[in-house]
């Protein structure tokens, strides 16, 4: 499959255009929906609505965890350099 043709991706059943183009869409419309619900459930979990002290404490963990993994992936592109 060369350049990742888009024609070729996503057959489900060769020889039925339609039919894979209705499957494929149906797939889609499915994740779509079920990452728009987890989405929505753990915007409810990190951003709490009435308890400032919980935000803040979620604010910096986030801060905190990010920071973190800028910080591995800062030391993993110096490896990489370094031994390549």
């Amino acid at each position: 499959m060369p350049d990742g043709q888009p024609k070729q991706l996503l057959v489900v059943l060769p020889g039925y255009p339609l039919v894979n183009f209705a499957l494929v869409t149906a797939g889609y419309i499915f994740v779509s929906h079920r990452l728009f619900e987890l989405t929505n459930a753990f915007k409810t979990l990190a951003v709490p609505h009435s308890n400032n002290q919980l935000l803040l404490r979620n604010t910096l963990l986030l801060m905190g965890t990010g920071a973190l993994v800028y910080m591995a992936a800062a030391c993993v592109m110096q490896l990489h350099a370094k031994f390549s």
